[in-house]
């Protein structure tokens, strides 16, 4: 792990871009190239231009060359002279790996080309890639199927019931779901409305107009290429977890703190450790190449903290604009036809046939005063934008990332956590005993009476009030009454009990987070050894989704049968259950020990899902044509499971008759399961292990490790004891040397730094965390002194 000390700010920022560079430099320019839409240069247009396509999105919602500029203009002096440095020091590494064949990556030779000098302007456009929804949970997307839906229910359905029937289907708010801020604390919702309960008529007619189904199918389709594109790259995917005690609950009086990352497996890592000790900053944990000199999560001066995926935010509207007859690049907006703005990108498109020139391509971005095009529907005189709140502003994070790294008060940390445009859950603790949580983002204040489920009208009268919510009116909680604090996957875990619905994802009151509330609750003298327990069993040793569900399945099943199919797994589930749902191999066969799981299983984390739960759930909504809620899974179980618990939520009594619903969805479930076990006993009957393997960004991966995944990166701090632990697989080390490759053809060697931490991490141990020159000076392995040149 490097560890760079400077004397200046920007000394420490220039070695932390040499040793970046050093170490990964063909990932870091890969990730540079997703950012800036330059894919198709170094890979070609891909299968059906897919690669092409991705390239032409990231340039239409992301990229624009111009604005990137201006955004970084506008950051503060000391933040454009740590970045500058950190290119500096990438472009050093650069030049020395170039006069130094045996320290070249083979990737550019076997891709033919050579990487381009690192400009401070790229560290702008990763930080934007690192804050779209893919990644941070912007919150985009699902307005138009939506307004698809309903169209098809208003078509097969009187209005008001159809308008029933879809309000039910996309559950604004469940008040009764699980909340990381603990029910009665945080501030009160905003006064004034955040988001409407009912469509507003114009976005109702909106839905109704031709051409919105086939603008849904269009949207879908281009995320579904974008989705395999990103599949394919060292980028992280939605997930996380974490967990904050004040010092009342740990052993040494002060806060603790969890923090578990999860970003899907490559090699190498898609994160890179790192330390930082500079004027005032102390810090390990890990970046994101490209990022610049900055911690993303981890452990700086008196403090430490964890970032969850904010998908509960809303970040981004759909705008429908209306088009003038006569002129498909004009709108109406305020009443009058504007004429929408052009800007035309070029992409050089790599040519996969020998020899061939590359392909010039083209493309003119039209623009409206609420963003880019992304359809433009002359049949209809229609085109479709989204509007982005963090457009423009992206870079204005970087503001608070440094105070990430360089605060030494909760007072500064939090000042810093105001200019975050992203959407995060964050987590805090800190050395005098605090914790904390903060919802971050920019997150619009849209029209009176604008349902955020649908699109908007583009003619002015649905404007934003304000491009945020006040930074003091967003979910947060500081030293909760319990003294702690859990958040578990974007997708499982609700900011706050007033919080409503984003446009494509329902956060219910089924999910780990609620589990792993309950299992801690109890939980005293926490030290990093007990939260090293109970980081095991969050996410592997126990299913705590399933044992919420307990209720429900043994109701459904009382008085069945003993020797009968349904009795058989009703005792088998008892069994599970009076075990405290473990979820282990503990005889190593590669298979779950308890049978229990293959028929129940709700569990929607590296293990097989039940086909009970998907079936009962067409039961339930069966008076809406067997249409299920829309969102995640986890999101449509919860709003089933509240179907069941609390009906008077809905406009009808949709779980009327779900005992014997669940039977029937059980019978049919436990039929096919015995099909796929070959018709062996129920007791019999095992579902696999988790098995991750490791997607290489490069010459070769590490063997598969049979393990839950429990974070891409996972750190636990004891502020008290001023200790921590971190792990993150396989290594932080390279294996693109000709050396390295040669050594894996001729024995199947890795390189040691490549795979070290993979042994550690499926035993759910962890590494210490150097924290000072003290610490990390007594066992280095290396030493190599770097003579800043200081920047112009």
């Amino acid at each position: 792990i490097p560890h760079v000390v400077g004397d200046t700010r920007e000394a420490m920022a220039f070695g932390a871009g040499y040793a970046l560079a050093t170490d990964r430099l063909f990932e870091t320019d890969v990730i540079r190239r997703l950012a800036q839409g330059r894919l198709s240069e170094i890979l070609g247009a891909g299968d059906n231009d897919a690669t092409l396509i991705a390239d032409e999105t990231m340039r239409r919602e992301f990229y624009d060359a111009a604005d990137i500029d201006a955004q970084y203009n506008a950051l503060p002096d000391d933040i454009r002279r740590m970045l500058q440095a950190f290119a500096d020091g990438f472009n050093a590494a650069l030049a020395a790996q170039q006069a130094n064949p045996a320290e070249q990556s083979v990737l550019f030779a076997a891709l033919g080309y050579e990487p381009d000098l690192w400009r401070p302007q790229d560290s702008v456009s990763v930080l934007m890639l690192f804050t779209m929804v893919t990644f941070a949970g912007e919150g985009a997307g699902g307005e138009l199927e939506n307004a698809a839906l309903l169209a098809d229910l208003m078509a097969q359905h009187p209005a008001s019931e159809a308008l029933a029937n879809w309000n039910d289907l996309l559950l604004s708010n469940d008040p009764d779901a699980p909340a990381v801020v603990p029910f009665g604390e945080g501030p009160p919702a905003p006064t004034g409305e955040l988001a409407a309960s009912a469509p507003d008529p114009a976005q109702v007619s909106l839905a109704l107009l031709p051409g919105i189904a086939a603008a849904a199918s269009f949207e879908l389709d281009l995320l579904h290429t974008m989705q395999a594109v990103l599949s394919r790259l060292p980028l992280p995917k939605i997930g996380s977890y974490g967990v904050a005690a004040t010092g009342r609950r740990t052993a040494s009086g002060v806060g603790l703190l969890l923090g578990s990352p999860q970003a899907g497996f490559l090699a190498p890592a898609i994160f890179y450790e790192l330390g930082l000790h500079g004027p005032g900053i102390d810090c390990t944990g890990f970046t994101v190449p490209g990022l610049g000199p900055f911690i993303g999560i981890g452990w700086c001066n008196e403090h430490a903290w964890t970032l969850i995926a904010g998908n509960a935010g809303d970040q981004v509207d759909t705008y429908v604009e209306e088009l003038n007859p006569d002129d498909s690049h004009q709108y109406k907006f305020n009443g009058a036809f504007q004429d929408m703005t052009v800007r035309t990108e070029t992409y050089v498109v790599k040519s996969t046939t020998s020899g061939q020139p590359p392909r010039i391509v083209t493309q003119d971005i039209l623009s409206t005063v609420h963003g880019p095009v992304f359809l433009l529907d002359g049949a209809n005189h229609r085109a479709f934008v989204f509007r982005r709140a963090q457009r423009g502003h992206f870079a204005e994070s970087f503001n608070g990332t440094l105070a990430l790294n360089a605060s030494h008060s909760f007072t500064e940390f939090e000042t810093g956590l105001r200019t975050i445009t992203a959407t995060y859950n964050l987590l805090y603790a800190n050395q005098a005993g605090d914790i904390a949580y903060r919802f971050t983002g920019w997150q619009p204040v849209r029209a009176r009476g604008a349902d955020l489920r649908l699109p908007v009208p583009g003619t002015g009268e649905f404007e934003w009030r304000a491009l945020t919510l006040p930074f003091d009116e967003m979910p947060h909680v500081t030293n909760p009454r319990r003294g702690l604090l859990n958040v578990d996957q974007g997708i499982d875990s609700k900011p706050i009990q007033w919080w409503p619905r984003a446009s494509d994802v329902f956060i219910g009151r089924i999910g780990h987070m609620a589990g792993d509330q309950l299992l801690m609750r109890s939980d005293r003298s926490l030290d990093i050894e007990r939260l090293e327990l109970r980081n095991r069993q969050f996410l592997s040793d126990l299913d705590t989704v399933t044992a919420r569900l307990s209720r429900l399945i043994v109701g459904a099943l009382a008085g069945v049968p003993a020797g009968s199919d349904l009795g058989q797994a009703l005792a088998l589930f008892s069994d599970w259950k009076n075990r405290g749902f473990p979820r282990v191999d503990a005889d190593g066969d590669g298979k779950l020990d308890h049978p229990a799981i293959a028929i129940f299983g709700a569990d929607y984390f590296d293990v097989p899902i039940s086909p009970v739960w998907d079936d009962f759930m067409d039961r339930i909504w069966t008076p809406i044509g067997g249409r299920q809620p829309r969102g995640t899974y986890i999101g449509r179980l919860g709003q089933t499971l509240a179907a069941v618990e609390s009906p008077t939520l809905f406009s009808q009594p949709y779980a009327a008759g779900w005992q014997t619903k669940f039977q029937a969805s059980l019978t049919d479930a436990i039929a096919a399961l015995r099909t796929s076990f070959g018709g062996i006993p129920l007791a019999d009957w095992r579902v696999p292990a988790a098995v991750h393997t490791f997607t290489a960004v490069g010459v070769a991966a590490p063997p598969p490790m049979h393990v839950v995944d429990h974070g891409s990166y996972s750190q636990i701090v004891d502020l008290g004891a001023a200790r921590g632990v971190n792990v993150m697989p396989p290594g932080n080390g390279r294996a693109d040397r000709a050396a390295d490759v040669a050594a894996f053809e001729a024995t199947g060697a890795l390189p040691r730094h490549f795979t070290d931490q993979i042994d550690l991490y499926t035993h759910f141990a962890f590494k210490p965390m150097r924290m000072t020159p003290a610490t990390f000076s007594q066992d280095a392995e290396s030493v190599q002194t770097l003579v800043y040149p200081g920047t112009p």
